[in-house]
């Protein structure tokens, strides 16, 4: 939102940052002091473990890059997660570039109608085919939507010329609901006079409540319309400075009209909804000028301001209050078009959201108007009994069962065997095949001298096939008791003549 624009909503919302801002001081100097002894990424090691699982599923970090990273130094796990993220940081892909691009096409600038003139007014960006996610404050009811619309391609070309800009209606009464603790507005966006969908054309961000998805010192990117502008995005010299529970603090660079932006990771997956800046104050709560004097409303410019982070209301925690919403059928079947890895299931009753759900499958290239998805089962993982507490029946044999935050509780390895192996030790079967498994995985980075060839031994199952070639994977190490080696014969005396030198 503008400056000229500012409600007292708004207010209110910058008082509330301001306050969240000072509360979490003393967890943000510990976070400081982290950064300063050189610890690259200071989060628990269970959000770093969720990143780097993330990060490899899907394909944010090469498996070649990764195994190299780690393979030339012993690392303990911790370091050894902080090295696979922070390949990430400097270098990336080429992908890096039209993903971005993609991403940013989803971004819209909104305008409103008032006295006769369109001015701008904030940021929204698809988050479905058909719904558009922005701030309370810029929206805060149905009938502010009414009164604006969106301009897509909002930006200039490759040629540094303006794009043409087009131009969709916001239909709140199709779909509007916003939360003003979260500072979000989501509402549904009118379809085009041909009928075709906005997502349908420009894209969508597919929302997700999992974790993995950033740590904190990690970059992110922004992309919206500072002041009314064309089209801009803040991705240098930005990082996640703090994680609070329904909000996340940032560094980077934003203008008044950024409010409802999209706050990406490097992998432009959606970590946050931009709201607005936070500014620095004093144990009274009032807002300071750069020059340290108190800033004075109405007198004082808002650049004067003493801006000391940017706060977003974080992804998660949007799609938890949308599941609680006691919505009809049609309005939540909306909901469900945001895809699976968001948890807002059509078949799903109002309530809280707990279990991660499978990730989402590859966006399809076009879609109709009508978009029928399909219920999203989530099957629970199996718990391990008590130690004791349930027998198997008399007979049958029980393998171990994985630990139940194995791969962050949401999938396991198993292993099979034949019928030699029944009857030995499970935890050395287990120990023998995740060693042979761990060597068969960094093999792809140690020299050539020592990689497996071609004229290895291997068996039907020692083989990995892909691409129309095999690779034989060195056989585990063995498991059971050591077997004896046979005694080397006597030599036998040789038959015939035999000669003698002098």
């Amino acid at each position: 939102m503008l400056p000229s624009d500012e409600s007292r909503e708004e207010q209110e919302q910058q008082s509330a940052a301001a306050r969240r801002y000072r509360e979490a001081s003393a967890e943000r100097k510990e976070i400081e002091a982290k950064l300063a002894a050189g610890v690259q990424y200071p989060d628990s090691p269970e959000r770093i473990a969720s990143r780097v699982n993330r990060l490899l599923e899907r394909g944010g970090v090469p498996p070649a890059a990764a195994v190299a990273s780690v393979h030339a130094e012993a690392l303990d796990v911790p370091e050894a997660l902080e090295r696979v993220i922070g390949l990430t940081k400097d270098l990336q892909p080429w992908s890096f570039l039209p993903r971005g691009a993609r991403a940013a096409a989803t971004v819209a600038r909104i305008s409103i109608l008032r006295n006769g003139l369109e001015r701008p007014h904030g940021t929204g960006f698809l988050v479905s085919p058909r719904l558009l996610l922005t701030n309370h404050h810029v929206l805060p009811n149905a009938q502010s939507a009414r009164r604006c619309f969106l301009e897509f391609n909002a930006q200039v070309t490759v040629e540094n010329a303006p794009d043409a800009t087009i131009r969709f209606e916001f239909d709140p009464d199709t779909f509007f609901t916003a939360d003003e603790h979260l500072d979000y507005a989501l509402v549904a966006v009118a379809p085009a006079a041909d009928g075709s969908l906005a997502g349908a054309r420009f894209g969508w961000n597919r929302l997700s409540i999992q974790q993995g998805k950033l740590v904190q010192n990690e970059p992110v990117n922004v992309i919206g319309h500072p002041m009314g502008r064309l089209k801009e995005i803040a991705l240098r010299d930005n990082s996640l400075v703090q994680r609070l529970d329904d909000f996340l603090h940032y560094r980077t660079d934003t203008e008044p009209g950024n409010s409802g932006s999209p706050v990406f990771n490097d992998q432009w997956e959606v970590v946050a909804l931009h709201h607005m800046g936070v500014p620095n104050t004093d144990p009274q709560g009032r807002i300071l000028r750069k020059d340290g004097q108190i800033w004075r409303r109405g007198i004082d410019s808002d650049d004067t301001i003493d801006y000391v982070s940017n706060e977003g209301a974080r992804t998660s925690s949007i799609l938890k209050h949308l599941a609680m919403l006691p919505l009809d059928s049609g309005r939540r079947a909306l909901l469900a078009e945001m895809g699976p890895e968001s948890g807002l299931r059509q078949d799903a009753a109002a309530g809280p959201v707990g279990t991660p759900v499978a990730p989402a499958a590859a966006p399809a290239a076009t879609l109709p108007e009508a978009v029928a998805v399909a219920p999203v089962a989530v099957a629970a993982a199996p718990v391990p009994a008590a130690a004791g507490a349930v027998r198997a029946p008399a007979g049958t044999r029980v393998g171990l069962r994985a630990r139940t935050d194995a791969f962050g509780g949401e999938r396991h390895l198993v292993f099979l065997h034949g019928r030699r192996q029944q009857g030995k030790d499970p935890e050395l079967l287990r120990r023998g095949w995740t060693g042979g498994l761990n060597h068969g995985l960094t093999a792809p980075g140690s020299p050539p001298s020592t990689r497996p060839t071609s004229g290895s031994r291997t068996t039907e199952t020692g083989s990995s096939k892909s691409s129309g070639s095999t690779r034989p994977f060195p056989p585990p190490p063995p498991t059971g008791p050591p077997r004896r080696r046979p005694r080397p014969s006597p030599p036998r005396p040789r038959r015939g003549r035999t000669s003698s030198s002098s």
